[in-house]
């Protein structure tokens, strides 16, 4: 996958729009995206029915902010590693599977973030 110059442009402007405090700029995104955002909330409700609605919706924003962040800097992200720099492809596999492992977690009112933190372990 070659997201080229341009494409690197547009996701980097999608990632500051929503990385924005001004909340003309956010609920004009919020419009924009808003058919988009409902039919994955729905998709995530259906997939996902041992979540309430408020545990889907809080790691959607979650998932979001991830995207965001990727777009935005992605050369952030590469600097951490010291090998050679990612290809777009790895970083897209790499967010896709923090968000499958971010949406598919456990039920976060049946788990403490203590046991979490101890992997498991009460």
């Amino acid at each position: 996958m070659e997201w080229g110059e341009p494409g690197q442009k547009f996701l980097k402007l999608v990632g500051h729009i929503h990385s924005e405090n001004n909340e003309e700029i956010r609920l004009l995104l919020l419009k924009q995206f808003r058919t988009v955002q409902e039919r994955f909330t729905k998709a995530f409700h259906r997939a996902l029915p041992n979540l309430d609605s408020s545990e889907v919706n809080r790691r959607m924003a979650f998932l979001i902010g991830a995207m965001a962040f990727t777009m935005m800097g992605a050369e952030q992200i590469t600097s951490f590693d010291s090998k050679e720099p990612q290809q777009p492809e790895q970083l897209l596999t790499s967010l896709i599977k923090f968000c499958v492992g971010g949406m598919t977690a456990a039920d976060s009112a049946s788990t403490s973030s203590s046991t979490v933190l101890n992997g498991g372990h009460k």
